[in-house]
């Protein structure tokens, strides 16, 4: 897997970042700016320092490809979803599973929660969106 950082005003990369694992349909960096997450087709989602560009920490538990991220707005948790109908909730500082919201009847590819935090929305191929 392959992630590679541009800086927008020269265009010039800025850096490669490199691991295990194929096809990643999904990035999303933290509110600060200090990390960055991937999904991936092998059911993981990784952690990078977004300064050092190294890995932190990967997050399994998804048995289907991660299609979908979304940071919490203080950027401690992160929401991720794929293609086992499920968003799984995360806390960042110690990569625990917190939890997971189910009910959709197909595959998830969007996450996004409101700007106060106070609800978090999916989207899935079953055409619906939960709160």
């Amino acid at each position: 897997m392959t992630i590679r950082l541009w800086d927008p005003v020269t265009g010039g990369e800025l850096a490669l970042l490199e691991e295990g694992g194929s096809g990643i349909p999904v990035v999303a960096h933290s509110p600060d700016g200090a990390a960055l997450a991937s999904g991936c087709s092998d059911n993981r989602v990784r952690i990078w320092d977004a300064v050092t560009q190294r890995p932190v920490r990967a997050l399994g538990g998804h048995s289907g490809g991660v299609r979908a991220l979304a940071f919490y707005p203080d950027g401690r948790l992160l929401a991720s979803a794929g293609r086992d109908n499920l968003v799984r909730l995360w806390d960042l500082e110690s990569g625990e599973e917190l939890g997971q919201c189910s009910g959709h009847k197909g595959g998830v590819g969007a996450v996004a929660f409101a700007p106060g935090g106070t609800l978090l929305a999916s989207g899935s191929e079953d055409q619906t969106v939960r709160l």
